[in-house]
C-alpha cells in the first residue's frame, strides 16, 4: 500500500470476463477447500466497529497516505446493514478525509487464507485497498519488513486490481499480478483473497486464481530477504490521491464509499495462529 511501488512491479496480467469463467457470482461466498478452517471473522452484523477485532487508525496517530488523512468518526466509520462502510471526503486545502481499520494489536497470523466481500468506491484518485504487514513495522523500515496486499483497486483504473508482496534485500523486491475484468470492479461486490503457505502464495478473485508466487529457488534473489516468516495483521483503507493513485480533481463527486460485508480468516492444522493483545509500541505509526 505504498504509492511508488508499482512502476517496477514483476507482474502476470489475466483477463476475466464475469460469467462461466468466474467462480463465484457477484462476490457470493464460495468457501475455500475442506482443508481450510473458518478461525477468525466478522461479519459485521452489529451497528458498530468491534473493538474486540479491530481498531481505527487515525491521524496524526497514524501518518497520512496519499492526501488522506483519517478520523473515526461516523462521518467516516460506521457499521449499518451488515456492512462497514469507509467513508472519503473532501477536506480543506486539497486533501482528504477517510477511514482505516486494522488488527495490529488484537490479531495477527502467520499463514492462512485471507478474504474479505468489498463493493470498491468510483472516481479517479481512489485507492481501496485490503493488505497486511508484520506485527511490529517499527521494528524495520518499510519494506523490510515485508508487506502483502491482498488487493489493491485504483479508481483510474476501474477494471483492474492488483495483488503484491513487498520486502527488501540490498533493493526493494516487489512480486505480483494483475487482473482485468469485463466490469468496472466498482459496480458490486467481489470476494479478493490470497492463500499464504509455507510454499508461497496465491491471489483470487471470486474464486478464480489470478497470480502465485509459490517455491523461490534457492538462486532467485529475493530468496534471502524473503521476511514472511512472522505474524502480519490485516488492514482495510480508503486512500484519495497520492503520487501511485493519482489526483482526484476538482470535479470527482463526494463521499465516496469503500464497503466491506465481512472479513474471514482460514487455516489449515499445520499454520500457526496468533491471536491476543500484544505489546504496543506507543512510537507505532
Amino acid at each position: 500500500m505504498r504509492f511508488s511501488h508499482i512502476a517496477s512491479l514483476a507482474a502476470a496480467t489475466l483477463l476475466l470476463g464475469w460469467g462461466a469463467a468466474h467462480a463465484t457470482e457477484n462476490g457470493a461466498d464460495a468457501g475455500p477447500g475442506p482443508e481450510w478452517r473458518l478461525v477468525w471473522n466478522d461479519e459485521f452484523d452489529g451497528t458498530a466497529l468491534d473493538a474486540t477485532k479491530w481498531r481505527a487508525r487515525t491521524t496524526p496517530e497514524y501518518h497520512p497516505l496519499g492526501d488522506t488523512d483519517f478520523s473515526d468518526s461516523r462521518r467516516h466509520l460506521r457499521v449499518e446493514g451488515g456492512v462497514l462502510k469507509l467513508v472519503a471526503r473532501r477536506a480543506p486545502l486539497g486533501r482528504y478525509t477517510s477511514a482505516m481499520v486494522e488488527t495490529q494489536h488484537i490479531a495477527a497470523w502467520r499463514q492462512g487464507r485471507f478474504e474479505a466481500r468489498i463493493k470498491v468506491p468510483s472516481g479517479r484518485g481512489a485507492n481501496a485497498a485490503f493488505w497486511m504487514m508484520h506485527r511490529d513495522p517499527t521494528s524495520e523500515p518499510w519494506p523490510l519488513g515485508g508487506e502483502i496486499d491482498i488487493v489493491e483497486q485504483l479508481g483510474r483504473q476501474p477494471n483492474r486490481i492488483y495483488g503484491t508482496l513487498h520486502f527488501k534485500g540490498a533493493e526493494r523486491i516487489q512480486r505480483g499480478g494483475t487482473v482485468d475484468a469485463a466490469l468496472p470492479y466498482h459496480e458490486d461486490f467481489h470476494v479478493f483473497a490470497v492463500e499464504w503457505t509455507e510454499t508461497g502464495f496465491a491471489w483470487f478473485v471470486d474464486g478464480q486464481e489470478y497470480f502465485a508466487l509459490r517455491d523461490l529457488p534457492p538462486s532467485d534473489p529475493a530468496r534471502p530477504q524473503y521476511p514472511f516468516d512472522r505474524p502480519f495483521f490485516m488492514m482495510l483503507s480508503n486512500v484519495i490521491g497520492g503520487k501511485w493513485p493519482g489526483p482526484a480533481g476538482f470535479f470527482g463527486s463526494f463521499p465516496r464509499t469503500m464497503e466491506i460485508d465481512w472479513v474471514r480468516v482460514y487455516q489449515r492444522q499445520e499454520d500457526q495462529f496468533a491471536l491476543g493483545a500484544m505489546p504496543r509500541d506507543e512510537t507505532t505509526r
